[in-house]
C-alpha cells in the first residue's frame, strides 16, 4: 500500500504550495490509502465527508472531527489550519480508525468569511442547516479543530456556547470541558479553557443549528 502521509511535513508542504488546491489534495491523500469519503456540495461550498463505513453504534453520540480545508485568500496556509488538515488526514488513514463506531471527519469549506460578509455566508452554517434535515441534533456533535500556529497552549473555546445561551447543550459542553481537561494534563500541556474569546469558526454554525459543538486550538 502506497503511504501517502506517512511523512506529514511533505502533505503539509503542498497544502501550502501558492495556489494549491486544498481539497485535491486531501482527496489525493486519502485515495492513495484507499479511504473511502464523499464529496457534499451544498449551494457553492464543497465539504469532504469521511466516515467509516458509516459505523454507528445505536445510543451513542456521533461523533464528527472537523478542520477548514480552505484557506484566506492570498494565505501561504502554513498558520491557516494546514496542521489540522494534516492529522485528521493522518488519522482518517490510521487502520484503528477505520474499525471506530460513532466517529466521522469533516473537511468544511468556506470557513474563511471575507470582511463585511455574514456569518450565515459560512459554508459551515449552509451545511449544518442542511445537515438538521438528515440528522438528530441530539445524537451528533462536532469537534472544529482551528490552529492559528504552532504553539503548545491547548485552548478550548466555548464562545459560540456563550454567545448563543442555548440551555439544552449545557450538559455536553460541561461533559466536555471535564474530559479536555483531563486529556490535557495527561498530555502534558498548559491548558485554557474558559472563558477564552476566540474568533467565531465552524462551531458557531453547528451550534447555532442546535448541534452541540466546540472549537479546539492552540496558541
Amino acid at each position: 500500500m502506497n503511504h501517502a502521509v506517512s511523512a506529514p511535513s511533505d502533505f503539509i508542504q503542498r497544502l501550502v504550495e501558492p495556489g494549491c488546491d486544498r481539497l485535491a489534495v486531501i482527496r489525493e491523500a486519502l485515495a492513495a490509502e484507499g479511504v473511502s469519503h464523499e464529496i457534499l456540495r451544498v449551494g457553492d461550498t464543497q465539504h469532504l465527508w469521511v466516515h467509516p463505513a458509516r459505523r454507528v453504534l445505536p445510543g451513542l453520540r456521533v461523533k464528527t472531527l472537523v478542520a477548514h480545508h480552505d484557506r484566506h485568500p492570498d494565505s501561504p496556509g502554513a498558520n491557516d489550519n494546514g496542521a489540522a488538515v494534516s492529522r485528521l488526514v493522518e488519522i482518517a488513514t490510521s487502520p484503528l480508525y477505520r474499525k471506530a463506531p460513532n466517529l466521522q471527519l469533516l473537511f468544511t469549506d468556506r470557513e474563511e468569511v471575507l470582511q463585511g460578509d455574514r456569518v450565515r455566508e459560512q459554508g459551515a452554517w449552509k451545511l449544518a442547516a442542511w445537515l438538521r434535515t438528515q440528522a438528530d441534533t441530539r445524537r451528533w456533535c462536532f469537534f472544529s479543530f482551528d490552529l492559528f500556529g504552532c504553539g503548545d497552549t491547548a485552548v478550548l473555546s466555548t464562545t459560540a456556547g456563550l454567545l448563543l445561551r442555548r440551555k439544552r447543550l449545557k450538559g455536553p459542553f460541561d461533559t466536555w470541558k471535564r474530559l479536555f481537561h483531563d486529556l490535557a494534563r495527561r498530555a502534558g500541556r498548559h491548558t485554557a479553557v474558559e472563558p477564552v474569546a476566540t474568533p467565531l469558526s465552524d462551531d458557531w454554525s453547528f451550534t447555532a443549528h442546535g448541534f452541540p459543538s466546540l472549537l479546539l486550538t492552540a496558541l
